[in-house]
């Protein structure tokens, strides 16, 4: 049986991960204080794109984020 409660209320990713958040330029600064972000010197928030749909209007953009995130 999984032990893992979602009723915890300060989930938080281990600062091990580093997290790359691609989103809208208007929510970079809430996205930079989320859940999602960790302290890891590697984590970042990239603004771009100005709807939902980021890696249709901007696929290199994403694309060249995550390709920043895998070592080589």
């Amino acid at each position: 049986m999984n032990s893992f409660s979602w009723s915890r209320t300060s989930l938080t990713l281990p600062v091990t991960i580093p997290t790359v958040i691609v989103t809208e330029a208007y929510r970079a600064a809430e996205m930079a204080q989320s859940e999602y972000m960790t302290a890891n010197p590697r984590s970042r928030v990239i603004a771009g794109g100005s709807y939902h749909y980021i890696h249709w209007e901007q696929p290199t953009l994403v694309s060249q984020a995550i390709m920043d995130l895998v070592p080589v």
